[in-house]
């Protein structure tokens, strides 16, 4: 194989002819996808006349990583090719007498190999595959003309203790050679971007997405969270600010919180927990406290139209009626907003953790204890996901803070080969009933 100027991970894992099973596994941005493109095309040439089989989790990411990807290098290095959309085949000098066909699949229709011989194959982000699709690529394999064992060569970064675990570390396959990398391993990505990455990931996801360590989440969810850093009033250089309310129409607890929100930052004023209420009760008693807050009549402040920040189950649902809790808001006199459809639960920790990382939330110790709390101590359950055990009662409070915060400055846990960083339609708005 001509030097072509790859690091040596990547070199590592496309030199690689023996290993019936060959992994790359590395953190985020550490050039697997490269070493994915440059691994098919070397496998390709072993493989002809038979095809590589190249599956990615979607359709989607087969356009948008491997092919775009196989574009760029494949232009840097003057090789002609062919994308046959209609056949989704990528086709290295499809003009000359050897050319070399790579068959891009999906895992979503793993079907669509069924019948296909192929002298190799190739899954990128293969964790994200699921189990059954990795093992519908393998069993298309045949020993290629020389005798050679075929290879199942498998990139990504870590995702849980799933199949990628069992394979590679529990029980690690026959023949299986595992290359380990770091985002820091890519001498093309500057040290800002992981900077940037830790400001939304945990500690442990830190490690598992840039370091390229299997580890399960442990410890609190809001590891950012300092009380001495944000339980006091906001710096008054930060500008003007609104009220909002944020509110998780849950019942036993019903929390709200009165956040003063500016262009960049917010100030939890004070929580609202009713008990054994219900949301028409729950939003006169807000509305009373926000004109306290405001100094002003209730009247006046039903007349503002204030915001209230919501999940959006709301429009859908009701806790106390026949009206949905949206419309019971609006007839109280808030001007409701939420999204379209509720952002992943990743997502919401993932901006409320940048927030905090930049200095920019800040609580009321005395009249928000419970939500920093919340936010202090809400550990991970034993799947890895934020803790929803009620004998704790920690995830009403996180809720709310977390639809606030998502709703003014998203932040989208970053996750492999991530094509978009559009998550979710918003702006669903409801007006305030005028008197």
């Amino acid at each position: 194989m001509r030097d072509i100027g790859l690091l040596p991970h990547q070199h590592a894992f496309v030199a690689d002819e023996k290993s019936p099973v060959v992994v790359l596994k590395g953190g985020f941005r550490a050039g697997k996808t490269v070493a994915a493109v440059v691994k098919a095309l070397h496998m390709a040439e072993r493989s002809y006349p038979l095809p590589v089989v190249v599956m990615e989790p979607t359709y989607r990411m087969v356009e948008r990583v491997f092919i775009e990807t196989a574009r760029r290098m494949f232009d840097q290095w003057e090789i002609p090719f062919e994308w046959l959309k209609a056949s989704a085949e990528l086709v290295a000098w499809p003009d000359s007498a050897r050319p070399l066909r790579m068959l891009c699949v999906s895992a979503e229709r793993p079907e669509t190999i069924m019948g296909i011989t192929a002298g190799g194959g190739l899954v990128d982000e293969w964790e994200l595959c699921g189990e059954e699709a990795v093992v519908a690529v393998r069993s298309r394999l045949t020993p290629l003309q020389d005798g050679a064992a075929p290879q199942l060569a498998l990139v990504g970064t870590p995702e849980g203790f799933g199949c990628g675990y069992r394979w590679t570390e529990e029980a690690p396959l026959p023949g299986l050679r595992l290359i380990s990398a770091r985002t820091a391993d890519n001498r093309f990505v500057g040290a800002s971007y992981a900077e940037a990455m830790r400001t939304v990931l945990s500690e442990a996801e830190a490690r598992e997405k840039l370091e390229g360590i299997r580890t399960a989440p442990t410890g609190v969810v809001y590891s950012r969270f300092r009380r001495d850093a944000h339980c006091r009033p906001p710096p008054r250089e930060l500008g003007p600010f609104r009220m909002q309310v944020w509110a998780d129409f849950n019942v036993d607890p019903m929390v709200w919180a009165l956040a003063w929100v500016g262009a960049d930052s917010a100030y939890v004023a004070r929580e609202v927990i009713g008990r054994h209420t219900d949301t028409m009760a729950q939003a006169e008693w807000c509305m009373r406290l926000c004109a306290e807050e405001l100094g002003m009549r209730e009247d006046d402040a039903r007349r503002m139209g204030i915001e209230l920040i919501c999940d959006a189950s709301g429009s859908a649902r009701h806790t106390s009626s026949t009206y949905s809790d949206v419309a019971i808001c609006t007839r109280a006199g808030f001007r409701v907003k939420h999204p379209a459809s509720n952002p992943l639960v990743e997502d919401r920790v993932a901006s409320v953790q940048r927030v905090l990382a930049e200095g920019r939330l800040f609580l009321a110790p005395a009249r928000a204890s419970y939500l920093v709390r919340c936010l202090e101590t809400q550990p991970y359950d034993s799947a890895g996901r934020p803790s929803k055990d009620p004998s704790l009662g920690l995830d009403h409070g996180a809720d709310v803070v977390g639809y606030g915060v998502f709703w003014s400055w998203p932040a989208w846990k970053p996750r492999a080969n991530q094509t978009s960083n559009v998550g979710h339609k918003w702006h669903v708005v409801h007006g305030a009933r005028r008197p």
